[in-house]
């Protein structure tokens, strides 16, 4: 009965906004509604995103609302606001009135000189949160913290702080490093990525210890807002999550970009996945290039 309840809320979700087609690690197409019913039952929903993709931000939003609906009143963790901004999201959430809106939260915590997209992408994720008086928790790194972790290693970081430890495994790693070397348009060699990595690792450690943290505390489960390199199963949060939560479910959601006209292959790493078009935006290489002294087209300090 509740799985035809959830089905009927996400048929009227579905006639309106960004259309999208799920499917399954195996690349089985899943209906919009099932989707639904099977992240309600998990403990800990990762959506994974590409951060300037509005299309993404909507079908989070609807996924988030699909969840409040289906009876859920989860915790909504972000990447993008550092774990010390914690308190000016505290203060937000304690006011009443026009105060309290999303874009005051965005003001509060600094969003327009964190280099994120636009916060009116995300505006939508965040209005379902507010309205339906979620718990809402920063749950990313600073500049400070990823220049300190860069000073003196994860390893000494994640002990200073009283985190778990950061080993992920040598498979895990190598697959972190291919998104690291990928994301620096494949400019730097790899061994020089080392503190790049150890970054990303944080970053993971960092959202996943505030997801348990909110569980613990008694929130209802928790959906994490973040880039899809995060929510990996094979790789990111939830290798985490499994160790800091053992025994709770983790449904990883990844949005992806995919061009053409073909399905989307299978993608093992996510239990599910929609693909949209990839928007219009400049080469992100293009700096990079400059910085390397790159300026031939398709040349990298790699080759």
């Amino acid at each position: 009965m509740k799985q035809i309840f959830v089905g009927l809320i996400l048929v009227c979700l579905s006639s309106v906004g960004a259309h999208a087609q799920w499917r399954d690690e195996t690349g089985t197409l899943v209906a919009e509604g099932d989707l639904i019913a099977n992240l309600a039952a998990s403990d800990f929903v990762l959506l994974g995103e590409v951060h300037d993709n509005p299309t993404h931000h909507e079908l989070q939003a609807r996924l988030l609302k699909g969840l409040v609906d289906a009876g859920r009143r989860p915790a909504v963790v972000w990447e993008m606001v550092p774990v010390e901004r914690q308190i000016d999201i505290d203060r937000v959430l304690a006011r009443k009135g026009a105060g309290r809106g999303a874009f005051a939260l965005a003001e509060a915590v600094g969003w327009s000189d964190s280099g994120w997209p636009n916060f009116a992408i995300y505006a939508p994720i965040m209005k379902v949160a507010m309205e339906a008086d979620l718990p809402i928790l920063a749950g990313g790194i600073s500049r400070e913290m990823a220049m300190e972790i860069m000073g003196i290693g994860l390893d000494a970081f994640v002990t200073g702080r009283g985190w778990e430890t950061g080993s992920i495994g040598a498979a895990a790693q190598e697959v972190q490093l291919d998104a690291v070397f990928e994301g620096h348009c494949r400019l730097m060699p790899r061994e020089r990525l080392a503190p790049m990595l150890d970054i990303q690792v944080a970053r993971d450690i960092a959202m996943a210890e505030v997801l348990a943290g909110a569980v613990t505390d008694g929130a209802d489960g928790a959906v994490l807002i973040a880039g899809h390199g995060h929510v990996r199963a094979d790789a990111g949060v939830p290798l985490h999550l499994a160790r800091l939560s053992p025994d709770t479910k983790v449904a990883a959601v990844g949005l992806l970009e995919h061009e053409g006209t073909d399905p989307l292959p299978a993608v093992p790493q996510f239990h599910y996945v929609s693909a949209t078009a990839p928007i219009e935006r400049p080469d992100p290489c293009e700096d990079l290039r400059k910085r390397f002294g790159e300026h031939r087209s398709g040349t990298s300090a790699a080759d």
